[in-house]
């Protein structure tokens, strides 16, 4: 017999005489520590330190500890919580704390049911791309989330409003009962072993029966011997329920460990990187896709726990149907699940009659741990339990229905509508590219109508992207795809692979291969983004090629650099392969470790997740200050500089990816402790920063200015308006009359309004000693794709009210804005209205004055790196896609400013984000104020906060100071309830209201309106 593997023992230096340790000992704590942010900070430390070996071959024990240390931060940081589990711990000294903590977790204490059924049998075992799994180690996977997920499930029952119902009476014994907000307790430890003996398998799972409910309205066609819908173990940790939901919709819930959220959703990672999960079903032996939109459940960055729902809509009512359910994942297969469904006609609702999990075959559940019940005789026996419509209960309202993506039409249906089409438009009779091109864009602004025939909308949308693939313009290629993507059950990544590669294959002129060139590089960082590697190679391939031609010469470094990239990432993921096989067999493997540690540093720039790795890693100086950044939490302006100065004395030796990333952790430790210096120390460090700045600023022109843009052959030098060009970005914008802006500008260049509109057809950089001068009045129509690059000066000039117009040039075709690299000068930004840009102003580091501006109808309205003075006066940021402002790093000043109506945060709190905010007004927003875990610290004076669907959300362990502002209600506990922050979420900051204006502050909020589009 092998010897027992004791974690706590091992890991956690706690020897098996203090096993199970209670929540203290667990964390490392003195007994009874009162403080919070120790408690916080050791439960921080035992993270990192457990999760360094979800790698290894003990992952699941891992991931059953990180649930105990979850489970013992969530208790600790709630007053209440923690009150009662120091009294438990009083009054019984020296007793098993953890069962005392998981006694006072199953009390009853609200009707929210869970009903457990009889397990699953899985198929098809899923084998991560990087390391396979012994199949009996989903058992002690599933037994260490059990007891978490087990209080989701039960949450998930409170939104939607359901309650169980057995068909018979349940079997005798107390009926268990589990609380949304019950404490999460510890998993329990297993009992010590004599040496050299195996521990025993774990006991076969209780089941929970449930509350005695109503009888249904309408009980549901007989189900047979259906399977019931379940929980499975995936890939990576995940667990995954399915089960039925109100208004005929299937549910999916699922929950990842360790994950990565983006701002369109949720992807679930595995440590190879995005292991996106994609549903299938099936329905009376017909298959489909659903639309497949994953709305994040819980996100909290420090457990690094997140959940995900999706819903999948039913074409019919069906009743006692048996529904297929599949997971497959990206690269590899996925675990298949039959599971029954039954859904009757309940009136409008088409309420859902049947909502079960299933136990892990021979582990132990969450209720189980909670005390539960014998199982109903007819669970037992397979038979479907029935569950009723109740009347209302309290708890979250039920979430929003995500935006549907149809089914495509039917081929006969397509090729109808086409003959339509045909007959109408006549797209044949187009021969010429320019002709092919002005009806691909009409075509696409038809297909995007959204009160347009949905089968029609989709054969626009198909026929725009074939016009203008025939025409060679791929950025117009990639916009229809796009629509399509947005609207329509399509593999959006994959369908603009394959019609840029039919595109490359025609690009055989300038025009042409700038357009590939500029659609592909967006379609490369989506790729890299969703860690799709093969995807970005095949782009970055098909863009070398297409340059060989004599017209592609000139975009031909630009190509390598991007090529470069993606063989970054490949080698990266390469390595991590070989690491992960190493750490199979070698826990410990410092090379290995190092490997994953850049991988998720250099790879994903995510230094939380790879500090642990690093920290373990062969790289002794790097595991150094490693260690030092996990063990150490330096406050004080010396011990950051000493921090600051070790990164930057590392990063003089080391070069590429390296060294700047060195730079980056030196900048951070820098910019924390310059405020409190004085003297040579404070001018060292300033001097440093300003190294680093620049560093980083040559990056992010080099990234901003592609090499397509190529320098003029001469200076721009006259103040006259420059000549008219056709050649440009494919597209009817370069052939239509206007005054086309040159690629780079040296000198000073006025463009009065008389001689408008001009043309924005690709990037135009304004170099250091440059000047773009625009009368107010004028308009510029820009290509997709194009923007402006500021790194000499960029200003508007006149005396009248009128603006500065700056407009997508295609319909749907978003260009990308103002940019301005990290810069020290001071730039003045007046009376500049910026519309459908992916981002409206791009402003790094400098000393800035945006005054008198509108950004509207972008996807993101603005975004600020600040460190020096940066100041927004009288803005308007409204109707954006998704966030109005996003502030990156230091302080700004906000004044007076609108920031209304944008469909993400209003204001996007990141990295050190500290803005002053002043007389403004933030309404309409899905999130008023966002922040990310980082310290952000807004000061909010004299403004009205109100409308917002969240008022503000934190996520961060800092406090925000918001006295005097009105926050749309006159008392605390209204206001409070607009709130997520600490008072939810332990650990996390505060909004510190009070004292707060019972009305809207007069005066508060821009003087600007959107002016009619001419």
């Amino acid at each position: 017999m092998s010897e027992r593997f004791d974690p706590y023992h091992k890991w956690l230096a706690i020897p098996p005489e203090d096993q199970p340790p209670d929540h203290y000992r667990l964390l490392g704590l003195k007994q009874f520590e009162s403080d919070p942010e120790v408690i916080d900070y050791a439960a921080e430390q035992r993270t990192r330190h457990v999760r360094a070996f979800q790698l290894a071959k003990h992952s699941e024990v891992s991931q059953r500890i990180l649930n105990e240390i979850a489970a013992a931060r969530v208790c600790l940081l709630n007053p209440e919580k923690k009150k009662s589990y120091d009294e438990s711990l009083r009054r019984r000294p020296g007793a098993d704390a953890d069962s005392a903590a998981r006694a006072s977790a199953a009390s009853p204490v609200s009707p929210a049911v869970v009903r457990v059924l009889p397990p699953l049998a899985a198929e098809s075992p899923v084998r991560s791309r990087f390391r396979s799994r012994k199949s009996g180690e989903n058992k002690t996977a599933i037994a260490g989330v059990g007891a978490a997920m087990i209080l989701i499930v039960a949450a998930f029952g409170l939104w939607l409003g359901l309650a169980g119902s057995p068909n018979k009476p349940a079997a005798s014994g107390s009926p268990a009962t589990i609380s949304p907000d019950a404490e999460l307790p510890s998993q329990p430890a297993m009992p010590a072993q004599p040496p050299g003996t195996e521990p025993p398998e774990p006991a076969p799972p209780q089941t929970a029966s449930a509350l005695e409910p109503a009888p249904p309205a309408q009980p549901p066609a007989p189900a047979g011997s259906l399977e019931p819908a379940g929980k499975v173990l995936a890939d990576g940790g995940h667990s995954a329920w399915v089960g039925a939901a109100p208004g005929n919709n299937v549910y999916v819930f699922e929950t990842a460990e360790p994950v990565r959220l983006d701002r369109t959703g949720i992807r679930f990672h595995s440590t190879s990187g995005a292991s996106q999960g994609r549903l299938e079903l099936s329905l009376d032996g017909e298959t489909w896709v659903p639309f497949g939109r994953w709305m994040p459940e819980t996100c909290d960055k420090a457990q690094r726990e997140f959940g995900a729902w999706q819903w999948a809509p039913l074409r019919d009512p069906s009743e006692a149907k048996r529904i297929h359910v599949r997971f497959v994942w990206e690269r590899h297969e996925g675990i298949t699940v039959h599971g029954a469904l039954w859904v009757a006609d309940a009136g409008p609702t088409d309420g859902a009659m049947v909502e079960a999990v299933a136990n892990p075959a021979g582990g132990e559940s969450g209720a189980s741990a909670a005390g539960a019940s014998e199982m109903p005789p007819q669970v037992a026996q397979g038979t479907p339990a029935v569950v009723s419509q109740p009347a209302p209960v309290e708890g979250p309202p039920q979430p929003p229905s995500p935006p549907k993506r149809h089914r495509l039409p039917a081929k006969e249906k397509q090729q109808e509508i086409g003959q339509q089409i045909d007959e109408v438009y006549k797209p044949a009779a187009k021969k010429t590219p320019a002709e092919k091109l002005k009806l691909a864009q009409d075509f696409l602004l038809q297909g995007q109508k959204a009160d347009g025939n949905v089968e029609e909308r989709f054969v626009f949308l198909q026929q725009a992207m074939d016009l203008a693939c025939e025409a060679h313009d791929a950025v117009l290629v990639v916009a229809a795809v796009t629509s399509i993507g947005a609207d329509f059950e399509v593999d959006t990544l994959d369908a603009k692979v394959k019609m840029l590669t039919k595109v490359s294959r025609r690009a055989d002129d300038e025009a042409s291969i700038q357009s590939l060139v500029t659609a592909a590089g967006q379609v490369i960082d989506e790729a890299l983004a969703a860690d799709q590697l093969e995807a970005a190679d095949t782009i970055a391939d098909l863009l070398s090629r297409a340059c060989q031609a004599p017209a592609g010469r000139k975009f031909r470094k630009e190509v390598q650099q991007r090529r470069l990239k993606v063989q970054t990432a490949k080698t990266l993921g390469e390595r991590l392969q070989q690491a992960q096989a190493a750490l199979e067999k070698e826990p410990d493997n410092a090379e290995a470790l190092l490997a994953v540690g850049f991988w998720h540093w250099l790879g994903k720039d995510d230094w939380d997740q790879a500090a642990a790795f690093l920290a373990r890693g062969s790289d002794a100086e790097l595991r150094t200050l490693a260690a030092r950044e996990l063990n150490e939490r330096p406050s004080q302006p010396e011990q950051q500089l000493q921090l600051g100065d070790a990164w930057w004395t590392l990063a003089e030796a080391r070069e590429g990816n390296e060294k700047d990333a060195m730079l980056r952790r030196a900048g951070l430790w820098y910019r924390q402790s310059v405020a409190g210096l004085t003297g040579l120390a404070k001018a060292r460090v300033e001097q440093r920063l300003a190294t680093i700045s620049a560093a980083e600023g040559a990056s992010s022109a080099a990234a901003a200015e592609p090499k397509a843009a190529v320098k003029a052959a001469a200076k721009v030098t006259s103040k006259a308006p420059p000549k008219k060009e056709a050649a440009g970005p494919a597209g009817d914008l370069q052939r239509s009359a206007g005054t086309a802006i040159p690629d780079r500008i040296e000198a000073e260049m006025r463009l009065d309004k008389a001689h408008g509109p001009y043309k924005l057809l690709g990037v135009t950089t304004v170099a250091r000693g440059g000047k773009l001068l625009f009368e107010r009045g004028a308009a510029v129509l820009c290509a997709p794709g194009a923007k402006i690059v500021v790194e000499g000066d960029l200003a508007s000039y006149g005396d009248t009210d009128e603006f500065v117009a700056l407009r997508a040039g295609v319909a749907g075709a978003p260009w990308n804005g103002i940019v301005v690299p990290n810069y020290h000068r001071r730039i003045v930004l007046e009376r500049f209205d910026v519309r459908g840009a992916n981002c409206g102003a791009d402003l790094g580091r400098g000393d800035l004055l945006v005054k008198d501006c509108i950004f509207a109808q972008n996807r993101v309205g603005i975004k600020l790196q600040s460190e020096h003075n940066q100041k927004l006066e009288n803005c308007l940021i409204a109707n954006n896609l998704a966030d109005g402002l996003c502030l990156w790093l230091w302080r700004m000043s906000i004044d007076r400013c609108t920031i209304a109506n944008n469909g993400g945060a209003g204001l996007f709190l990141e990295y050190e984000g500290w803005p002053k905010i002043t007389n403004s007004v933030i309404a309409g927003n899905a999130v008023g104020i966002k922040s990310k875990q980082y310290e952000t610290k807004p000061e909010i004076h004299s403004s009205n906060i109100a409308g917002n669907r969240l008022a503000v959300e934190i996520h961060t362990k800092e406090d925000f100071q918001c006295e005097n502002n009105y926050w749309g209600a006159d008392n605390p506990q209204q206001i409070m309830a607009n709130f997520a922050d600490g008072r939810q979420k332990p650990g996390r900051g505060i909004v510190r209201f009070e004292p707060f204006e019972p009305k809207p502050v007069a005066g508060a909020g821009c003087t600007l309106e959107l002016p009619r589009e001419r």
